[in-house]
């Protein structure tokens, strides 16, 4: 004869305090034989399930941001390039590696989504492109730097301004290219470039003539000199910009990977770009007076 005890709980509950089971007895020739059950008031719950069941399966943790930690290497890997502007064969094939690994980790969205994604201020961080590594070199020039590279997408207007700010020891000037686009596809922009400017110059009102030429002649003239930025910077922004010629063409950008802070974008012309969102900035125009 065999007798089991069967749990009036589930099997998948830890047993809790005291409480009722009962005893099967089975006729031990098997069969359809007599059965007879009874309560056994006062027993406790079994301990451990019987052989026969199976234990629920650990769910494993899930990582919300699966790409989070290669985003973190990758921009820390970039962010001693000068902006692709300084580095040898070995880190870029590094770079080119974990941009393909990120790449196949982009999210799905549709044509209103990646719309919403792509409007912002997106500021470079690394560019594999021949044209901007032209500008980003004229950091070599003594007394001359390159500011942050921006693009401003306002998708509800369909404008995207590329922007960067260059400073001398006398003073800074930004320089524009803006053009329209629209989204062929979730991923692919179609651009058509159509003005450039060139804003009027901020003065730096430290400068000081004598020192930058190291020339102690020119120190009666640091002063006067000071005041008329001064009051140049007060007058030359209400001005409009000097155009900058652009011959109207049009090309493509296809985004390769789309996040809420990070961006990947690759040209016709084979050029990458890998860019950080900034918060949303007000559409700004080529300062190209109509």
């Amino acid at each position: 004869m065999q007798v089991q005890i069967q749990d009036s709980a589930s099997a998948w509950l830890p047993a809790r305090g005291v409480r009722a089971s009962r005893v099967v007895v089975r006729n031990a020739a098997g069969g359809r034989g007599s059965q007879q059950e009874r309560n056994l008031p006062g027993a406790r719950s079994p301990t451990y399930t019987s052989s026969q069941a199976q234990r629920t399966p650990a769910r494993p943790a899930t990582d919300p941001d699966p790409s989070g930690q290669l985003k973190a290497s990758l921009l820390k890997l970039v962010s001693s390039t000068s902006r692709g502007s300084r580095l040898g064969s070995s880190k870029a094939a590094k770079i080119s590696e974990m941009v393909t690994k990120l790449e196949g980790t982009c999210p799905s969205y549709s044509l209103q989504q990646a719309a919403s994604q792509l409007g912002a201020t997106w500021t470079l961080a690394y560019t594999a492109n021949s044209e901007l590594i032209s500008i980003l070199n004229l950091d070599r020039v003594p007394g001359v730097s390159v500011g942050p590279i921006v693009q401003d997408i306002n998708s509800a207007a369909g404008t995207f301004v590329n922007r960067v700010i260059v400073t001398t020891q006398f003073g800074s000037r930004d320089v524009s290219v803006a053009a329209s686009f629209q989204l062929d596809s979730p991923k692919r922009l179609k651009l058509r470039f159509e003005q450039g400017a060139v804003s009027q110059p901020t003065f730096n009102t430290t400068a000081s003539l004598s020192s930058i030429l190291r020339l102690d002649v020119l120190r009666p003239l640091d002063q006067p000199l000071q005041q008329l930025g001064r009051n140049l910077n007060g007058w030359l922004p209400r001005q409009p910009g000097i155009p900058l010629p652009v011959f109207p063409a049009e090309t493509w950008l296809l985004n390769t990977y789309l996040d809420k802070d990070m961006r990947i974008s690759r040209g016709d012309g084979g050029g990458l770009f890998i860019l950080t969102r900034q918060p949303l900035l007000p559409a700004i125009s080529a300062n190209v007076s109509s």
